[in-house]
């Protein structure tokens, strides 16, 4: 019998700019280093009691998420702090994405002929 592994790509969106989620639970911070957005959504997405949200602190590093028992972030301002949300793309939908959690490409290819 042929086993199918079914991998699910996540990726994220930046949703506000100098906000942080007053709901996020400190006791998960860490620090990943300054402008390392892709890895605090890498600590986000490994961290069981995370939920879809998470703050980083672009210059500071610090990485925080919402409890997964929360639904929503409650944004507060925070200089230089932006919330992200994590989100789920089928296999099909291969998602790249940069440092700073834009889109860069997904394999729908959508551009037109030249």
């Amino acid at each position: 019998a042929e086993s199918t592994t079914l991998t699910t790509t996540f990726y994220y969106t930046l949703v506000a700019t100098n906000k942080y989620c007053s709901n996020a639970h400190s006791g998960y911070k860490i620090n990943v280093g300054g402008y390392k957005t892709k890895a605090c959504f890498d600590y986000a997405l490994s961290e069981p009691s995370c939920g879809r949200y998470f703050d980083f602190g672009v210059v500071d590093g610090a990485c925080d998420c919402v409890p997964k028992d929360q639904a929503e972030c409650h944004q507060t301002d925070g200089e230089f702090y932006h919330v992200y949300l994590i989100q789920k793309g089928g296999p099909e939908a291969l998602i790249q994405v940069d440092e700073q959690g834009m889109l860069i490409q997904t394999s729908d290819d959508s551009s037109p002929d030249e």
